[in-house]
């Protein structure tokens, strides 16, 4: 009997027995219910002998323990009661105080460097203002000379570009 499904014993079905007492009619329940369980036992015997050596480890498992080992890292469950958080990763009001310094320092160069770069293009805009304003002049020049009334391009400047100017009161 091997493990092909025949004489399973009690894996069989009810009033399955294994083929014990169909070749024995005179044996009672009992004395074939104890058949059925040596014939069992020996079935596990058999199957048991095929399970792997306690120390054996497959080589593909072993390889991949070792791959994850060297690629992932160290990762520590925090979740664990013994866990304890390293002094250097640990956060107090103090660092919390400095990040949060360090942080407004940053907003501050942010918006300093924001306001050179607007200040800068409101001059380059003035200087392009004041070259638009002498060629007009002189495009009026030609177009009186030509007899001609085409409009010329005005640039204008808003209130927005001055905010130094918004305190003033005229």
């Amino acid at each position: 009997g091997g493990l092909g499904g025949e004489g399973l014993g009690a894996f069989g079905g009810e009033g399955d027995d294994g083929g014990i007492g169909e070749n024995n009619p005179n044996l009672s329940k009992s004395d074939i219910r104890r058949l059925q369980r040596k014939k069992r036992e020996e079935e596990w015997a058999e199957f048991n002998k095929t399970k792997p050596d306690e120390n054996y480890e497959n080589p593909d498992d072993v390889a991949a323990i070792q791959e994850a080992v060297q690629n992932m890292g160290d990762f520590k469950l925090k979740t664990d009661p013994n866990y304890i958080v390293p002094e250097d990763q640990r956060q107090n009001a103090v660092k919390k105080r400095r990040q949060i310094v360090l942080l407004e320092e940053s907003i501050y160069n942010i918006k300093m460097d924001f306001n050179n770069r607007f200040l800068a293009l409101r001059d380059v805009k003035k200087q392009m203002m004041k070259d638009i304003e002498r060629s007009n002049t002189r495009i009026k020049d030609i177009n009186v000379q030509l007899d001609l009334h085409d409009p010329v391009f005005v640039p204008q400047s808003f209130p927005d570009e001055y905010p130094e100017a918004r305190e003033e009161v005229t």
